[in-house]
């Protein structure tokens, strides 16, 4: 008898099933992947689980799992953006989507409920996605669409309305359940190069009390593996990327649909810093706010590769530095607004005035970067490169990050994470990154540069 049985009768229902390799350890992990699942398991009870589908291999699987498992799996699709664009043309690939979501719910034989949450996600999360681009920002709505509506309409119509134990979603991370204190712990997921606690760094404690990751343990190869053997149709289905709202459309051409571009010059970040009045002019473009901190600037006339190094809001001027290891490119510190708290409150050593050692990532695809944090007044000079015209006081619980290696292109109002080992603490925007090093008088950091001060 499998040692999962022991809990209820339903497992032996299950437990007679035809298993695959590997598939029996991975519904064992599965059932162990919230709260409340450990509950039932606890009280021998069948969990009834609602799932988040997208029609992507990592949802597909979670409810695969769950299923195999013997819980009661009921399959939602949220549709937080309309099919058609504002030009009439295909926007989303949303309709793909929901038709394979039907697809691998027929075939998992579990029922399918559809939603939309579109005024839900114009109001939460893309009003504050426009205005902050509009500012020069570059905001990441993931954080909020998770926080917002994944974590919060979603899983208040699952628990609440169709009654629910838990929502399930096919997110690679995981959660750690301290019984004895009622407490959850967000954790990395197992598989480092795509655990995704990054996004879900503003989920609030009370909300993962009824959540589950249950592939969170798992790695992506086995995951795709597990979709193949199942035979499910979308096992080739390659992960999705990019803004789901933007769908298959250019960026440049979205956002010029809602906002108005700032049009300015490209200036040599070089020639700026040494001085130069006017600093050197290499080119024009259409749209600061269409650049972000660190991506390859496509200048006319220029064969050599030039990157973002900073903007000037006001003006509308895009600082550029020759070179991918430009020194204007890294800093060593940074400070963070309304940083949340997925415990709902910092630690207590750092509220006693302690500097903490911990790890951060300033953006996802980044690893993990040791670092200092503290309270208090705010000892982060702005960076020159990304003027903030509006000048705020330092609020008394604004948080300073220093990190031991420089980092590459901290931009403003991106998320900065901090983690303990393995456990995710939070997150919140970046106010201001420090200075870069080329402002600290360091002229090239990872590749040469010719520099205008040489």
């Amino acid at each position: 008898m499998r040692p999962w049985s022991r809990f209820k009768p339903w497992a032996m229902r299950w437990a007679r099933c035809k298993w695959t390799v590997g598939l029996d350890a991975a519904v064992e992990e599965a059932l162990r992947s919230g709260p409340q699942l450990i509950k039932a398991l606890e009280a021998s009870r069948v969990p009834d689980v609602g799932v988040a589908m997208s029609g992507g291999v990592d949802s597909a699987v979670s409810a695969l799992l769950l299923k195999h498992a013997g819980c009661k799996v009921t399959c939602y699709y949220m549709r937080n953006w309309e099919p058609l664009d504002e030009a009439g043309g295909s926007a989303c690939t949303s309709d793909d989507s929901l038709q394979m979501v039907r697809k691998l719910c027929e075939q998992l034989k579990v029922p399918l409920q559809e939603f939309d949450f579109i005024k839900e996600y114009w109001n939460d999360v893309f009003v504050n996605f426009l205005e902050e681009y509009q500012a020069g920002f570059t905001p990441n709505p993931d954080l909020l669409c998770n926080r917002h509506i994944k974590f919060d309409a979603l899983l208040q119509l699952v628990r609440r309305k169709a009654g629910h134990d838990v929502l399930a979603t096919g997110h690679y991370a995981r959660i750690s359940y301290e019984g004895s204190k009622n407490a959850v712990h967000l954790m990395k997921g197992t598989d480092a190069a795509k655990d995704q606690t990054y996004f879900l760094a503003n989920v609030p404690q009370a909300a993962l009390q009824h959540v589950a990751f249950p592939i969170g343990g798992l790695y992506k190869s086995k995951v795709r593996e597990l979709a193949f053997e199942e035979k499910l149709p979308n096992a080739s289905r390659r992960s999705s990327t990019g803004i789901c709202f933007i769908g298959k459309r250019s960026f440049a051409s979205f956002l010029a649909e809602y906002i108005t571009l700032k049009d300015g010059f490209f200036v040599d970040v070089d020639s700026s810093l040494c001085g130069e009045s006017p600093p050197r002019q290499v080119g024009r473009h259409n749209g600061m706010q269409l650049y972000t901190l660190g991506q390859r600037a496509r200048i006319g006339g220029q064969s050599e590769a030039w990157y973002v190094a900073g903007k000037d809001r006001v003006r509308g001027d895009v600082y550029v530095a020759k070179g991918w290891g430009h020194s204007a490119l890294y800093t060593l510190s940074a400070s963070v607004n309304d940083f949340f708290w997925v415990s709902g409150k910092p630690p207590a050593k750092l509220v006693a005035g302690n500097t903490l050692q911990l790890s951060c990532k300033a953006r996802y695809n980044e690893d993990p970067s040791q670092c200092r944090v503290h309270f208090g007044p705010d000892d982060v000079e702005p960076s020159s490169l990304f003027p903030m015209p509006e000048s705020l006081p330092s609020p008394p619980h604004q948080l300073h990050i220093h990190f031991y290696n420089p980092l590459r292109a901290v931009t403003p109002r991106q998320a900065l994470v901090l983690y303990d080992g393995d456990v995710c603490l939070g997150g919140g925007p970046i106010q201001h990154a420090g200075p870069t090093l080329a402002e600290l008088g360091v002229e090239n950091y990872l590749s040469p540069t010719d520099s205008a001060c040489m």
